[in-house]
């Protein structure tokens, strides 16, 4: 921004000459407003869930360990099962199924 030395009128821009007639300005260094940037609440709520999916992602990759063990486990036992299968001629029986 520039100021009119003369008649102290600001400018946006820097200008050849002043209303008055004045070629002479000084600059100005930008102020800023106490609110730099306005956050709605909608942005607001957006980042507020991310951030805690990201704390609690992190929370299961890193805090959470799966419990150990104290004991060994019993060694299976092999269990045989053994049965009789009887021979398919002493089964087997030459008669059909059913008479038409």
């Amino acid at each position: 921004m520039f100021k009119c030395s003369v008649c102290q009128k600001i400018y946006n821009t820097k200008v050849q000459y002043c209303d008055c007639g004045n070629d002479e300005f000084e600059e100005i260094p930008a102020t800023k407003d106490s609110k730099s940037y306005a956050v709605n609440a909608q942005q607001l709520i957006s980042w507020l869930i991310f951030g805690i999916c990201i704390i609690i992602s992190a929370w299961i990759w890193f805090g959470t360990d799966s419990p150990k063990p104290n004991h060994k486990p019993l060694p299976k036992k092999e269990v045989q099962n053994s049965q009789y299968i009887p021979s398919i001629d002493n089964i087997w029986d030459s008669t059909p199924a059913y008479n038409k």
